[in-house]
C-alpha cells in the first residue's frame, strides 16, 4: 500500500502512488484494514445502510489494530473523530456509521473520542462518478470544526476515521479543517480502501 494514503499498489518496490507524489493529501498518513470489494465492501454496507450496529465492534476493534501496526497518531495523547454526516443525512439514517467504528477505535486504543468536533456544513452531493479532482473540489468548504472541537484537538494529533476511503478528497479535506482549527497533525484509519 501507498506510504502516505494507504491505497493498494500492485508494485512492491513503490513506496508511495502517483498520485501523493503529485499531489500530497493533507493528512500525514492513512491505513486501511481491507481493500474494498467483496466481503469488505458487504460488512461496510451491511453496517452503512443494514442497521447491522453489531458489526461496528469487530470492525474497529480491526481498524485500531490498523492503526496501531501502521503507528498512526502518537496514539496516547491523540483524539479519535470520525467523519462527519450532514445533519439531514444523519436525521434520515438516525446514526453515523463512522461514528460508531469510531468508539471503537478509541475504546480499544485508549483514546479521547469526540464524535461532535466536526460538523458537515454543507452536501456536495453523490461522489461516486467523479474524478479525484471533482471530487476535490466538490469537498471543499464542506466542513467545520466546532466550538467545542477546537478545544478538544487544539495542539493534538487527531486520528480521523471513516469506514471507506476512495479517492481521500474528503479525509484531505477534514484533515486540512482540522489542521487549520488547531490540530498538530492527523492520521486517517478506515475499515476498508478502494483503488483510485
Amino acid at each position: 500500500m501507498c506510504a502516505r494514503c494507504g491505497v493498494p499498489l500492485d508494485r512492491p518496490d513503490v513506496q508511495r502512488c502517483q498520485s501523493c507524489l503529485m499531489h500530497p493529501p493533507d493528512f500525514r498518513r492513512a491505513a486501511a484494514v481491507f481493500e474494498y470489494g467483496g466481503l469488505a465492501r458487504d460488512l461496510v454496507l451491511r453496517l452503512k445502510y443494514g442497521r447491522e450496529f453489531h458489526l461496528s465492534r469487530p470492525l474497529g476493534l480491526a481498524m485500531a489494530a490498523a492503526a496501531h501496526g501502521a503507528r498512526l497518531g502518537a496514539m496516547e495523547g491523540s483524539v479519535v473523530v470520525p467523519v462527519p454526516l450532514t445533519p439531514a443525512r444523519l436525521y434520515a439514517r438516525g446514526y453515523n456509521q463512522a461514528a460508531l467504528l469510531g468508539k471503537t477505535v478509541a475504546r480499544a486504543a485508549g483514546l479521547d473520542f469526540c464524535p461532535g468536533a466536526m460538523m458537515r456544513v454543507r452536501d456536495p452531493g453523490p461522489q461516486g462518478h467523479h474524478t479525484r479532482r471533482e471530487r476535490q473540489e466538490r469537498v471543499a468548504g464542506c466542513f467545520a470544526v466546532t466550538g467545542p472541537g477546537k478545544q478538544a484537538i487544539a495542539g493534538r494529533e487527531v486520528l480521523l476515521c471513516d469506514d471507506v476511503m476512495t479517492t481521500g478528497a474528503t479525509t484531505s479535506e477534514c484533515a486540512r479543517v482540522l489542521l487549520a482549527a488547531g490540530a498538530s497533525a492527523v492520521d486517517v484509519v478506515v475499515f476498508a480502501r478502494a483503488r483510485k
